[in-house]
């Protein structure tokens, strides 16, 4: 037996939730292993969609930027996806979010990804557009990606 941190533990469930999340890119592992989602855990806060007592899917996110919600992650399981667990999720960080805008960045590939944030009333923002200045030290934006925006009222 092995005692863990809650830290090691969320890392290790949070790796299990994105492995699942990313078949279509044959479970590549960009973010490497549990140790990897540590910083994560630090900077961002967390929610969890459950099926019973099974986490099936998160949305990670930080306020540090003022007046914007960034989203740093979004994943769910494979055999839960299109089933509304996203959906789930960004409808509780909208209601905690009034006022402020949520922001995405989305690869420009990920066709899914763009059309659900499309769907949850998102747009591209431009990339002259002083947001991408504003949030740099949290976004990173590159030419594979486009930033998603949505003003919550």
């Amino acid at each position: 037996m092995t005692v863990i941190t809650k830290n090691q533990y969320l890392s290790h469930v949070l790796l299990e939730i994105y492995d699942s999340a990313n078949w279509l890119f044959n479970d590549a592992r960009w973010l490497g292993n549990e140790k990897t989602f540590l910083p994560l855990l630090e900077d961002n806060e967390f929610l969890f969609v459950c099926d019973g007592s099974r986490a099936v899917g998160f949305l990670s996110y930080h306020k540090k930027c003022r007046g914007h919600v960034v989203i740093t992650g979004l994943y769910v399981v494979k055999d839960f996806q299109n089933k509304g667990a996203a959906s789930v999720l960004m409808a509780e960080l909208k209601q905690a979010s009034v006022g402020l805008a949520l922001v995405a960045k989305v690869m420009k590939t990920a066709e899914w990804a763009r059309n659900f944030y499309q769907k949850h009333g998102f747009s591209v923002v431009d990339k002259n557009s002083p947001i991408h200045s504003d949030l740099s030290g949290f976004i990173k934006h590159n030419e594979w990606s486009e930033i998603y925006q949505k003003v919550m009222k």
